[in-house]
């Protein structure tokens, strides 16, 4: 759970995720004496990753930090149902002759942390956040100081969706659903990936 920072424009984009985060309110922090054994335990593993990102023609444009939390430790009963619905491949056909035959300008888009914006349904999920990553956090934001173990760690209780877990890709989805129902667009009952 080690991070090497090798220069001042890595650490930048890691403190650049840590104030998304903080931004969405993903999480609160708590001291471990205040939560029950079983939640303790359970508290699963985070890592942050940092990759470049290059140009077309190769050339290094930035670094792009990413916290994705340890759902592969996440409890294997707690879930019934983790799957989210993906829209059809002959949906996607159909759309684009549509757009073709009737001249429709057609646009995409990219939700920056998209499963950052999605509450969780259950609110009881910790996560441990360690090392680097919370020694950041603990510097950049003074109220995190607080909560800093002995051992460089940082325990935090889930409020919405993170890269990683389980139930992120559903709660997402439903997060989606029902921005766009509030503005009178409605999910197709042929495919459940495809809105109008």
């Amino acid at each position: 759970n080690q991070l090497t920072v090798i220069d001042s424009n890595e650490k930048k984009s890691i403190e650049d995720e840590i104030d998304q985060i903080i931004k969405q309110n993903l999480f609160d922090p708590v001291s471990p004496q205040t939560i029950d054994f079983e939640h303790r335990k359970n508290a699963i593993p985070c890592n942050i990753f940092t990759i470049k990102k290059f140009d077309p023609n190769g050339k290094f444009l930035k670094y792009k930090s990413r916290l994705v939390a340890g759902g592969h430790r996440e409890y294997i009963n707690k879930y019934t149902d983790i799957s989210s619905p993906t829209v059809r491949i002959d949906t996607v056909m159909i759309m684009l002759n549509i757009c073709a035959i009737k001249d429709f300008e057609m646009r995409i888009i990219d939700i920056t942390g998209a499963y950052l914006h999605a509450p969780l349904e259950n609110q009881n999920q910790y996560m441990w956040i360690r090392g680097e990553t919370a020694e950041i956090m603990a510097n950049k934001y003074p109220e995190y100081k607080n909560f800093i173990q002995d051992n460089k760690s940082i325990l935090v209780r889930l409020k919405k969706a993170l890269y990683g877990l389980k139930e992120s890709a559903k709660a997402w989805y439903h997060h989606l659903v029902n921005t766009f129902k509030k503005n009178n667009i409605i999910v197709s009952k042929f495919d459940s990936g495809l809105l109008y």
